[in-house]
This record gives C-alpha cells, structure tokens and sequence, in this order.
C-alpha cells in the first residue's frame, strides 16, 4: 500500500482519522480517511483524486455573489457609506453610525488594512466571488485585487473591481500583501504554492493566511472536528507543520497566533452525536437550545483551557 506524505514535512503518515462528510459539501455521511503525520503532527487527507470543480460550485458556502448582499439600492449605497469610514477612517458622520450599528467586519488582519491606507498593494488569493476585497474596494481602498480559478469567466463589477480566473502562477504583477482567506487548509502542494508566492511579493512583502489548524478542538474531537470538512480540506496543520512549510519554501515565519473558536466547539459536539449540520441546525442558538445546561459549561470551559487553539492566523516572509 502506498504511504501518505504529509504535504507539511514530507514525512510518513501512519495513524488513521475517520472523518464523516456531515453535509457540508459532497456526498452526506460519506467517510473520508486521513493520517496523522508521525513526524510534525498534522493531518493529510489520503485520498488524492478530489473533483474540486464539483465541490467549488455556485452552491459552495460563501460563494454567494457580492451583489445578492444587498440587492436594493439603498441598503448598497448605505453599506459604501459604512465601508468608507469603516476602512478608510475619513470621518462621516453617518458611515460612523451605521459602523456602530451594524460593524463592517473583514478577515484580513486590522494592521494590514492600515497597509493598504498606506498604499500597499494586495491579492487575494482564492477569493471566488471577492465578497471581502469588494467592501474594501468600495470603501475607498482600490489598490485591491483577486484571482480564483475556479470561476467560469473573469467577473467585473460597476464599481470597476476584476477578479480574475486565474491560477497565482499566471499573474504576472507583484504585491505587498498576499492574502489567502481559509484557503490554505485546501492546498494540495503548500510549499510550492508559497514558493510561487514569494516570487509575486515587492520587497518586505508579506504573505497572511488565516485557516482551520489542527489544535486541541481537533485532538478532543478527532473524526468528528467541524473543521476538517471532508472531502475539501487537504490538511490541518499544527505549528510544526507551519514551521515545516516555511523552512522548505525558504519563508520566514513572523507571526503565528492561534485562537479558539465556541462555535467549532459546538458543531464538533453535534457531529460526535450524529447530527448533521445543515438548515437551522447550522446556526449557534439552534444548536445550543438541545445541549444540557452541564454540558454547554463544559464546552466552554474546554473554550477556555484551550492552550493550542484552531483558529490560525500566520504571516510569512523573505
């Protein structure tokens, strides 16, 4: 039988990890085998031959076009107000407000938004539909772009943003900020990936990810971690697995920070019990509604303790 390579280190994989597809994308209840990797510790999905042009389809969570956020005039040219205070931090009184009510929430880290108010340039890798670069281009911040090779064509909005199809080995210019937004736990081959990135970033450019890890979550739940998604996600990676990657690529690591998420203690709660997650069984108050009250405190004292969280966010550079 032919061994598992972990996609991190390049070492063996031996242990087996279960994992069930409990609805997320493809085949329900479909069982999927990982390994653990004997060397680093993360986890790499066995199976290779991945159709991601079945999975990356208009019905893929979070692929919804940006428009369809709100299709009425109004709510749109309300939502630019709010994203040019909320990015740009030129004040207006009623993009103020309507922050406060309802905050303009991105996953790019704050301090790299600061960047782009600076000028820096940025890609956004993997970013289908644009749904973040798009508030940040409409809040004032253009100097924004986006690949995503598994679109149809490339997409242009009206208000003169472009996500390419594209592969990052096509684009020919070079950028401050790369940027892979839960992108990185899909990668098939993450050293070469970063090599290809490092080749696009300007001098002092960084290259940010924020991900699924493998952390305590995951030890605790094992098969039934929310996070690893099955058939989707090709690896969690522990710290070591990061570290691994960077030093093959010849990255620097300059920062890794990990936290803990309640909502993916939950769901992994949920999943052990056999409950797939999907209509209102997706959202937190429904979910908690049929816990014990013992057991909901335990899941978020486990939220607590948690030393070794799944939630990633790392910084590379040259």
């Amino acid at each position: 039988m032919e061994n598992t390579i972990c996609v991190a280190c390049g070492s063996i994989c031996s242990k087996e990890v279960q994992a069930k597809n409990w609805g997320y994308v493809g085949k329900v209840d479909q069982v999927y085998t990982y390994m653990l990797c004997n060397c680093c510790g993360s986890l790499n999905r066995k199976k290779k031959d991945i159709d991601y042009g079945k999975i990356y389809d208009d019905t893929y969570a979070g692929y919804s076009k940006v428009q369809q956020l709100s299709s009425h005039r109004i709510l749109r040219n309300l939502r630019k107000v709010r994203n040019s205070y909320a990015f740009t931090k030129r004040f207006n009184l009623i993009g103020f407000v309507l922050n406060k009510l309802r905050p303009a929430t991105i996953s790019l880290p704050t301090k790299y938004v600061k960047e782009l108010r600076k000028g820096k340039t940025l890609l956004d890798v993997g970013c289908r539909y644009g749904n973040m670069i798009y508030q940040l281009y409409e809040g004032g911040l253009v100097n924004v772009d986006g690949i995503e090779p598994f679109l149809e064509d490339d997409i242009e909005y009206e208000n003169g943003l472009v996500i390419k199809k594209a592969f990052l080995a096509d684009v020919k210019k070079k950028y401050d900020i790369i940027f892979y937004d839960n992108v990185f736990e899909h990668l098939e081959s993450p050293v070469s990936d970063m090599m290809i990135a490092k080749s696009k970033l300007n001098m002092d450019g960084k290259i940010v990810c924020v991900f699924p890890g493998y952390g305590d979550m995951t030890r605790k739940f094992c098969g039934n971690s929310y996070i690893i998604q099955p058939p989707q996600h090709v690896a969690l990676y522990t710290e070591q697995g990061i570290r691994s990657i960077a030093e093959r690529a010849e990255l620097k690591v300059i920062e890794i920070k990990k936290t803990s998420i309640y909502e993916w203690y939950l769901k992994s709660y949920w999943i052990e019990k056999g409950l797939m997650l999907t209509g209102k069984y997706y959202r937190i108050p429904e979910l908690e509604k049929k816990v014990p009250r013992k057991v909901l405190s335990e899941i978020k004292k486990s939220v607590e303790k948690n030393k070794d969280g799944d939630f990633y966010t790392v910084v590379f550079g040259v």
